[in-house]
């Protein structure tokens, strides 16, 4: 079978590096950076992957080889060179949709005129992201009987693709939207076109610290480094957290009484254990690989997350899609103490 499909990723942390390059585990942490310097892309085949229906699809892992700590200090145009360059595998692997993972995503994202530079389709996973933090918020209430519709939500960094979009599609169900964490102008602009069609109240709160301790229900949509005091969530408060670094997530976990959900996990259907060395449950995938793999599935292979204007309605398309195919997000069991 053919690949279909690649996805661009950098590591998050020093493991994934050492899995990807394991002459690395012999060096020296001050000799790591320079050995990656001189690396090209990590090729990491995902062949014959079949779920319980016997639908099958093929693709790649194309891992790049920087630092953690180096990829956010790069400039935009520096990242943009190497999805570009990425994209240009194509001829090589034979993929036919190219997914972003990580900062890949974050700065594509910003820049909607990518496509133009591409010969091949592009998507962030922007939709299956936000997708993903509000069924885990849905299922978490439920779990812990909260009712959305009661409910005060705080969204944290809710002006990016991500935030914007699980912000109008908490707007249909919960009763308050806190909006947290970027330019105020931006957020009131935001207040004003949400509440031009739902009747949900929107406040802004720029102290995250206040905004995190009003809400039943905190997400985080900061992909990059989110400050949080988990201290100051409220007693048996939801968070559901879709970080690329983490962090936020293992403070939240800290607290015993609090359901703290990572929304990077994607449980899929596929029967193999799937050995992509990027330190998640058996059988999980981060939902960026997940959209892209669902687009391969249903031989989709359009543009479909990019930019910082996503449709609303792909959120439901994408949903649906993983529905069929048995892809979801794993809740924690039981109650919150």
């Amino acid at each position: 079978m053919k690949t279909t499909f690649a996805f661009l990723m950098h590591p998050v942390d020093i493991h994934q590096i050492k899995s990807f390059w394991p002459l690395t585990r012999i060096l020296p942490s001050s000799f790591i950076r320079i050995f990656l310097k001189n690396e090209s892309f990590k090729i990491l085949p995902l062949r014959h992957l079949r779920d319980a229906r016997g639908n099958e699809v093929s693709g790649a892992i194309i891992m790049s080889p920087i630092h953690p700590d180096e990829i956010v200090k790069q400039d935009d145009e520096a990242i943009f060179d190497r999805i570009i360059t990425a994209g240009g595998l194509r001829e090589k692997l034979g993929f036919k949709i190219l997914g972003l993972g990580g900062y890949y995503g974050v700065v594509a994202d910003k820049k909607s005129l990518l496509y133009k530079h591409m010969k091949v389709p592009v998507t962030t996973g922007s939709a299956f992201t936000a997708w993903s933090l509000y069924e885990a918020a849905f299922k978490a209430a439920r779990k812990n009987k909260k009712d959305l519709k009661s409910s005060t939500l705080t969204i944290l960094s809710p002006a990016n693709t991500v935030g914007l979009l699980c912000t109008r599609k908490f707007a249909d169900t919960a009763a308050r939207i806190i909006l947290s964490g970027d330019k105020t102008h931006r957020l009131e602009l935001m207040r004003k076109n949400i509440q031009a069609t739902s009747p949900v109240h929107i406040d802004i709160e720029n102290d995250l610290s206040k905004a995190v301790s009003q809400a039943d229900i905190v997400i985080n949509a900061d992909q990059l480094h989110c400050l949080l005091d988990s201290a100051r969530l409220q007693p048996r408060a939801v968070f559901c957290d879709a970080s690329i670094f983490g962090g936020a997530i293992e403070k939240a976990s800290e607290r015993s009484d609090i359901c703290a959900v990572d929304c990077k996990n994607i449980t899929t259907p596929f029967n193999d254990r799937l050995d992509l060395y990027l330190d998640l449950p058996q059988r999980s995938i981060y939902p960026a690989l997940a959209e892209t793999m669902l687009l391969a599935l249903e031989e989709n292979f359009v543009n479909y997350s990019l930019g910082n204007n996503v449709n609303p309605d792909k959120i439901d398309y994408i949903a649906d899609t993983a529905s069929r195919h048995n892809f979801h997000i794993l809740v924690p069991g039981g109650e919150i103490s």
